[in-house]
């Protein structure tokens, strides 16, 4: 019996497989950044109680790089709710690649709250750009491209009707900005009013700025020509915004996956 999460900033997708029987979950996000201990537990503790049989635990996690605290974090957090499983924890950016490249080789980025890329040789990931955050980086991400909306609109630099939609606070956001307990996700949580409103000039230029800077900060650093396979919500809702500013460079766009759980899944099921 394995169980696989693939996990966030925002949400986390489990998926537990017992020969042919499948069951799906989905909890809120459990980066290490931003889940102390007890969160922790109060997510794990009921999957642990309800599946006291598992014994494979494959964790897929943002925050969660290879020999970071957060892997290390969640790593002790899981194996305690599962003392009698094997626990292996990884990046979600490893699990983005096994989702799209299996064992075959290829550049893979992560658009969804965060952004990140690496090449993917078919078993480790080989990075030249970090993550920074979505204080310092994650270009082309949801939590990036809501900074760069509520910046805007907060300056009186959107046209009147899009000002009236969105209807903001500016007490309140910059209190989710500067005090919340997430606000990488609150900027995200901007994304669905991006995607509607698309096709507005001002928006569509945002949209550019965004994919323009992810595509000269995290791609064209591993060479001319790349084709690139992208995982996350950001990436799957705005891939033909995100292919324009690929191919402006130079580049392709492989393979698009909104959620990498289902291919995870038939990954390890092939091990």
């Amino acid at each position: 019996m394995i169980l696989i999460a693939d996990s966030g900033s925002t949400k986390t997708h489990w998926r537990l497989l017992n020969g042919d029987h499948i069951e799906q979950h989905e909890t809120i996000g459990l980066h290490p950044s931003f889940s102390d201990e007890g969160l922790v537990k109060s997510v794990i503790n009921p999957l642990a109680e309800r599946y006291p049989n598992v014994n494979k635990v494959y964790f897929y996690g943002s925050g969660c790089a290879e020999g970071s605290s957060g892997q290390t974090f969640l790593q002790n957090e899981l194996q305690i709710c599962f003392q009698s499983a094997k626990v292996y924890v990884h990046s979600d950016l490893l699990g983005a690649a096994q989702a799209c490249y299996g064992n075959t080789s290829g550049l893979i980025g992560i658009l969804g709250t965060g952004a990140n890329t690496a090449y993917y040789d078919g078993t480790i990931l080989q990075q030249k750009v970090p993550s920074l955050g979505y204080l310092l980086g994650d270009e082309g991400s949801g939590a990036h491209l809501g900074r760069l909306l509520l910046s805007a609109g907060l300056r009186n630099e959107l046209p009147t009707n899009l000002l009236r939609k969105l209807k903001l606070d500016k007490e309140l956001i910059l209190e989710k900005v500067y005090e919340g307990s997430a606000p990488n996700s609150f900027l995200a949580s901007f994304g669905p009013f991006l995607f509607r409103n698309r096709m507005i000039p001002e928006v569509s230029a945002l949209l550019q700025e965004s994919f323009g800077l992810y595509v000269d900060r995290y791609v064209n650093v591993y060479g001319e020509g790349q084709t690139l396979s992208v995982v996350g919500s950001i990436g799957y809702y705005f891939r033909t915004e995100l292919q324009e500013a690929l191919r402006s460079k130079g580049h392709f766009l492989g393979q698009v996956l909104e959620h990498p759980i289902a291919a995870l899944s038939l990954y390890h099921l092939a091990e």
